[in-house]
């Protein structure tokens, strides 16, 4: 078995990390390997900051980027697909217990064209301060276009505001330091604030899909933490897991038809083996 010494980003374990699977599409190749402490996957070696951000300033609202064609950036960031992801936003917040009336100031990390801010104009009490910040010139580009107060990921570093929400919608997974970023954003937090992550989670559905598993995506996805690793980076950050479920069991309508698929999706979220993740994070007391 093919193996790598790596630490793993997540529980910070320096040990053997085993061959996965080999991911490879149009010009985007990658190897994924799993921690053998807690089974979270990564890219090794890890792609370069060139090939990352090449993949998000070439025109990212527009193409596929993917093998798997039930991800799809072209029906994802559509405007006729905003009411069904205003749905999983609400649905999400809900099961995780964010509270509108407490929440009065939000930083979405990782903003794309400003959809989950255009979903909170709504959703949250009006005069909610809303704010975004993503790596994508292009992007930022469109956000601001949409009417948001956004700005560049290299200045997040510099505000000095507190946030009562900060939210990674789909995000942690596609940084190369995790931890790094936890870091600088604990620091952004109000001294009752939240950190909101939704993120695929390495288990059960991951180990039998194999390297046909949507979220091992050649280069976007860089990192998929297992729900031990989540909670080990929590610990390592000085930070507490204040709720936390688990959704999803990979059927799509397009290959598995009701009533079955809602059985499926039920069966994963109350036995606790979806493959997505979402979680908040507080500081410790």
């Amino acid at each position: 078995m093919k193996q790598k010494i790596a630490k793993c980003a997540w529980c910070g374990n320096k040990g053997p990390k085993n061959f996965h699977a080999r991911i490879s599409w149009e010009n985007l190749d990658s190897s994924w390997y799993k921690c053998a402490k807690c089974g979270s996957l990564m890219i090794l070696p890890l792609p370069s900051k060139k090939e990352i951000t090449k993949v998000y300033e070439n025109d990212y609202l527009t193409q596929r980027h993917q093998p798997h064609p039930g991800v799809d950036c072209r029906i994802r960031y559509a405007k006729e697909y905003r009411p069904t992801v205003f749905a999983e936003y609400a649905l999400s917040l809900e099961d995780v217990h964010v509270k509108k009336k407490e929440t009065k100031s939000i930083l979405d990390f990782g903003c794309a064209d400003g959809v989950f801010l255009e979903f909170c104009k709504d959703y949250f009490n009006p005069g909610t301060k809303l704010y975004g910040t993503d790596l994508s010139k292009d992007l930022l580009a469109q956000a601001r276009k949409n009417g948001w107060n956004v700005f560049p990921l290299e200045e997040t570093s510099k505000v000095t505001m507190k946030f009562d929400l900060i939210t990674l919608w789909d995000v942690i997974e596609h940084v190369k330091d995790p931890p790094a970023v936890l870091a600088m954003l604990k620091k952004m937090l109000a001294p009752k604030g939240r950190i909101f992550l939704e993120t695929p989670r390495a288990g059960l559905l991951g180990e039998l899909y194999g390297d046909k598993w949507p979220h091992l995506l050649p280069v976007q996805h860089i990192g998929l933490a297992s729900k031990e690793g989540v909670e080990k980076l929590a610990e390592r950050m000085g930070l507490a897991i204040d709720s936390y479920r688990t959704f999803g069991a990979n059927a799509p309508s397009s290959h598995v038809p009701q009533p079955y698929k809602g059985v499926f999706d039920k069966l994963a979220k109350k036995l606790e083996f979806g493959d997505v993740q979402i979680l908040t994070l507080v500081q410790k007391k």
